[in-house]
């Protein structure tokens, strides 16, 4: 039963983390007043950010790994 919850628990977050960094990087896109080759390389960072978390999610790593992204975010939403 623990291991069904923890994969219905990974799935959910997985899911959250990608709808995140969708938003975001659209966002950076659509808003950043710089060029076009600044914007794509701070989206593709971002994007780098998201997926190395949803990497470290699978391998069992929680705490650093949504720290950082959850840093990266908020900055995006400041």
């Amino acid at each position: 039963m623990q291991r069904i919850i923890r994969t219905l628990f990974v799935a959910l977050l997985t899911f959250a983390i990608v709808v995140a960094t969708i938003w975001a990087v659209l966002a950076l896109w659509y808003r950043l007043p710089v060029s076009e080759l600044v914007r794509g390389g701070t989206g593709g960072l971002f994007a780098l950010i998201g997926f190395a978390t949803i990497f470290a999610v699978f391998r069992g790593l929680l705490l650093w790994p949504l720290a950082v992204f959850v840093v990266a975010f908020g900055a995006v939403l400041a």
